[in-house]
C-alpha cells in the first residue's frame, strides 16, 4: 500500500458521497416503480455507506499505523539496502517462489532503488519497505534463514482454510543483529490496556447502538424505495 493516507482520505469520499446520495434520494419524490434516479440514488447510498464504511475503518487504521512509523514512534530496525544488492536479492526471491511449498513473496520488489538504495523500516505491527507500506496482522511470525526476515500471517475467512501471506526482504550483510532484534519484539505479545467493567459497557453500548443503527437506516431506504 502506497501513502494509506490517501486511501482513507478516498474512502472517507466515497462514503460521503453515499451518505449524500442517501438524503438526495430520500428527498426526491416517489417517480414510481423501477430503476428510477430515486431508486439508483438509495440503493447505491446504501450499498456505498456499508462497503465504503469497511473500506475507510481499514484504511484508517493503516494509516494511523503509517503517521506513527512516518513520526518515527515504535521503530525497532531500520536499514538501508544497496541498489546491487536489492537487484540481486530482487532475483532470487523470484527464483525461490518458484520452489514447491514455498509462498510467493507479496512484498513489492520490483520498486526501482534510487542512488542511495531502498530503506526499510519495521514496528511491532507495520513495514515500510521503499515506498510500500504494508500493516501487519496480529498472527505474525518470522522465519527463514539469517541473511532475511520473512514475515508469515495467516488471513482468517469464514468459510475456507486461511490465506498465508509471506513478506520476504533482505537484510544488509552481517545484519544479524537486526534481525535478533526483531525476533526478540516479535517474540513479545502486543502490549493492549486492561479491559475494565466499564469498557465492556462501552463495548456492549458501540455494538447495540451501531446495528440498531444500520438496521434504522435500512429500513428507511428499503420503505423509501417501496419494499415496505
Amino acid at each position: 500500500m502506497v501513502h494509506p493516507a490517501k486511501h482513507r482520505n478516498r474512502a472517507a469520499i466515497l462514503v460521503a458521497a453515499a451518505v449524500v446520495a442517501l438524503l438526495v434520494g430520500g428527498a426526491m419524490p416517489d417517480a414510481g416503480k423501477g430503476f428510477t434516479l430515486r431508486f439508483n440514488l438509495l440503493m447505491g447510498g446504501l450499498v456505498g455507506v456499508t462497503f465504503g464504511g469497511v473500506w475507510l475503518f481499514f484504511c484508517w487504521n493503516a494509516a494511523r499505523r503509517y503517521a506513527r512509523l512516518k513520526a518515527g514512534k515504535g521503530i525497532i530496525a531500520r536499514w538501508t539496502i544497496d541498489p546491487t544488492h536489492w537487484e540481486r536479492f530482487r532475483q532470487q526471491s523470484k527464483e525461490w517462489d518458484k520452489i514447491k511449498g514455498v509462498h510467493a513473496n507479496c512484498a513489492n520488489l520490483d520498486q526501482q532503488p534510487g542512488a542511495a538504495g531502498v530503506e526499510i523500516v519495521v514496528t511491532r505491527t507495520s513495514m515500510l519497505l521503499g515506498e510500500e507500506f504494508y500493516p501487519f496482522e496480529t498472527n505474525v511470525r518470522i522465519h527463514g534463514p539469517v541473511e532475511r526476515v520473512e514475515f508469515h500471517e495467516r488471513i482468517y475467512k469464514r468459510y475456507g482454510p486461511p490465506v498465508p501471506i509471506t513478506y520476504r526482504i533482505p537484510l544488509v550483510p552481517g545484519g544479524q543483529q537486526l534481525r535478533a532484534r526483531i525476533l526478540e519484539a516479535y517474540s513479545q505479545p502486543i502490549s493492549t490496556f486492561a479491559v475494565t467493567r466499564r469498557h465492556l459497557i462501552y463495548i456492549f453500548l458501540i455494538i447495540v447502538g451501531g446495528m440498531a443503527a444500520i438496521t434504522g437506516v435500512v429500513t428507511v431506504v428499503m420503505r423509501l424505495m417501496g419494499f415496505g
